[in-house]
């Protein structure tokens, strides 16, 4: 059985479709999965959405996470899943669900993290990949992380012990993504990178520009943070 995350905002305009295309993809894969969205203080209608998704699939969940922030949202959803293998995905789906491999559920204590670097990016302003590529060489300047692309919202993670990883995690802002890598390093889980492809959607609601401050006091402190 295989958990798949969703952290949303404001994605009144693509949530729909997102969540029709996972449950497509599993009934045509075969792969009985758990869906979970978790709505981050939305002010549009994606609550709504999820409440009708209740009735119209089996295996869906939804929640609201108050406080703001993906990785809040990320940590919350890791929380009610009901399975130790899943996939984390960004509601746009940028990063297609079609590039998850079915044999990485035989895998056990792994970590697979998608890099867009090794992949191939489509319709992605070049200020966000100029942007994307600086964060990421801050945080091969400041971390012990073999992960090239932190920031790709394409990550499986298979572990007998989902609520110690949640335990370790703290980071609200987009660093969230190192926070976890860092967590998943903590608890002896195997990191793999896996190229894939990324297109851009420009209904998407995700920013770093806005964060890009708060994210970088956040890399300050996590290379403070030890884990026990």
């Amino acid at each position: 059985m295989l958990n798949i995350v969703i952290p949303a905002f404001n994605e009144e305009n693509i949530i729909q479709k997102t969540i029709d295309d996972i449950y497509n993809w599993s009934k045509t894969n075969s792969i009985d999965i758990e869906l979970v969205v978790i709505n981050n203080n939305s002010t549009d209608q994606t609550e709504e959405i999820c409440k009708n998704n209740l009735i119209k699939y089996k295996n869906f969940k939804y929640q609201n996470e108050e406080k703001k922030g993906k990785g809040f949202a990320v940590k919350r959803g890791l929380t009610i899943s009901s399975y130790n293998k899943i996939l984390i995905l960004d509601a746009d789906l940028s990063v297609s669900i079609d590039q998850f491999d079915p044999e990485w559920l035989g895998y056990e204590n792994i970590c697979i993290s998608g890099s867009r670097f090794k992949g191939k990016v489509i319709g992605t302003p070049a200020r966000r990949n100029l942007t994307g590529k600086g964060f990421s060489f801050l945080v091969k300047s400041l971390f012990n992380i073999s992960v090239d692309d932190t920031q790709c919202g394409f990550k499986y993670i298979s572990y007998s012990n989902i609520p110690l990883l949640v335990n370790k995690l703290t980071v609200g802002n987009f660093a969230y993504d190192v926070d976890f890598l860092l967590a998943v390093n903590s608890c002896s889980i195997e990191t793999v990178v896996k190229p894939v492809t990324y297109i851009h959607n420009i209904e998407s609601s995700v920013s770093i520009f806005k964060d890009s401050l708060k994210m970088l006091f956040t890399l300050i402190k996590l290379r403070t943070k030890s884990f026990n």
